[in-house]
């Protein structure tokens, strides 16, 4: 998922009057849909002086979603954070740690971090339990947890959407305070230009009549007895395990990111799920009983 200028605002918010040093431990490295004028922009709005970076600090990051984007590590340092650190499963984005965060992280990194950032990552984990279990252990005493997830409409984009009430009652009860939740209403622009909602616990029956509800039903066949096992989604076996039919596939993006570059090949992708969209929604349905 990344960091879209919505979620970026939002943190710079909710962080407006914390001093803010020490690490960052981000699940996934991110990219940023922001240039280092939009950050500076964001930080303007909030009222929040970002910390200078130099020139030739201000990196950029050619293997996010977003083309060659500023680096995630540029924001957190602006935001004050003097280290930055990353853990993903494969090891093709280059995190700084490559773990499975479905299971139980090293004793070694408990409380180690003032910041720990999963910006689209816990929705793709089968084991959810683990991965909010770890988030609780990475982070130490006067320490913040910021998570942004999907909570509807995200088809496919992992294994789970999530409802507000799991962020309260999982974080409430296990120790933390100051506690915010936004909820960000895709204008169908990637979250740019996004609404926000406040949520409140107390009227969340309300505000679940303003947004589209859906259900999956699902049938299928046990065909042999099976060892139980957490999977791991598709989409990435595919992209960086390199398994299944669907290589040829990803070499042809590939092929489209030389010939044109990442930026122009992610406008395209985005045009073309617009196309696929408009033909889905208006055509390829069947009205039930």
């Amino acid at each position: 998922m990344g960091y879209p200028k919505s979620t970026l605002q939002l943190l710079v918010r909710g962080l407006k009057d914390e001093t803010c040093s020490g690490k960052v431990l981000t699940f996934g490295r991110n990219g940023l849909d922001a240039g280092y004028k939009d950050l500076l922009k964001i930080f303007r709005l909030e009222s929040k002086e970002p910390r200078p970076v130099p020139e030739a600090e201000r990196i950029h990051d050619p293997l996010t979603q977003f083309g060659d984007s500023i680096h995630q590590d540029v924001f957190f340092k602006m935001l004050g954070y003097s280290e930055v650190h990353s853990v993903d499963y494969y090891a093709n984005e280059k995190p700084t740690f490559t773990l499975d965060l479905n299971l139980p992280v090293p004793d070694s990194m408990e409380s180690q971090y003032d910041l720990v950032s999963d910006s689209g990552t816990m929705e793709h984990c089968f084991n959810v339990k683990e991965v909010l279990f770890n988030t609780v252990r990475l982070v130490r005493a006067g320490g913040y947890v910021c998570i942004t997830t999907p909570m509807s409409g995200f088809v496919n984009h992992g294994f789970y959407s999530f409802s507000p009430t799991l962020f309260f009652d999982f974080f409430g009860q296990n120790g933390f305070e100051r506690m915010r939740l936004d909820i960000l209403r895709d204008c169908g622009n990637n979250l740019r230009d996004a609404k926000r909602y406040d949520y409140d616990p107390a009227t969340a029956e309300v505000m679940g009549d303003l947004f589209p509800k859906s259900l999956i039903f699902f049938l299928g066949r046990k065909k042999t007895p099976a060892v139980m096992r957490m999977p791991i989604q598709n989409y990435y076996r595919v992209q960086f395990g390199g398994e299944g039919s669907e290589g040829k596939k990803a070499a042809w993006k590939e092929l489209i990111k030389s010939v044109f570059g990442t930026g122009f090949a992610y406008f395209l992708y985005r045009m073309s799920l617009k196309a696929r969209r408009f033909m889905i929604l208006h055509f390829r349905y069947e009205r039930l009983m």
